[in-house]
């Protein structure tokens, strides 16, 4: 049975900060770092999570988290919003995946170029559009994480998730 708001995930929606979650690059990757804000970006709550790419070549990075008590053999899905910062066209083709232990999911495009607009605005005219993925665990301990990439050489622009939930 899921322990909290946000199923088997802790701290979903970052408002206790960074807790619960770790941040890594993918190996070779341009600098990404990742920071808590708390700017009318958050989806919920009072904070969300953003991704602040830097370079111009094969910038990867993601968090992730150990869940343990997970049902097996039964569908469980990850839900969250990821998005921009602000409302200007984006031409860099982020993409966002999941992972659960050894099953990667995705990629999918992150919201916010002209032919796949975010579609929840905020008070800045950034915006989110909401992130589905299913899998079948056959254990019930791993890591679930989530990543981000965007194509060598664009122009890449921050990236933000929220409202991360296991069910």
């Amino acid at each position: 049975m899921p322990r909290n708001h946000h199923g088997y995930v802790q701290n979903g929606g970052f408002d206790s900060g960074f807790d619960s979650w770790n941040f890594a690059l993918y190996q070779p990757s341009d600098p990404v770092t990742s920071a808590v804000i708390s700017d009318n970006h958050q989806t919920s709550g009072c904070s969300a999570l953003a991704f602040y790419p830097s370079g111009t070549s094969n910038r990867q990075a993601y968090i992730y988290q150990s869940i343990t008590g997970l049902p097996v053999r039964a569908a469980r899905t990850v839900t969250f919003y990821a998005g921009r910062l602000d409302s200007a066209t984006k031409q860099d083709n982020a993409k966002v995946y999941v992972a659960w232990g050894d099953t990667v999911m995705g990629p999918s495009i992150v919201c916010g170029s002209s032919s796949y607009p975010c579609l929840t605005a905020y008070s800045n005219a950034g915006g989110y559009r909401q992130y589905r993925f299913t899998f079948t665990p056959t254990a019930a301990s791993g890591t679930l994480s989530i990543g981000f990439t965007w194509d060598a050489g664009s122009n890449a622009a921050p990236v933000i998730i929220d409202g991360i939930i296991l069910s």
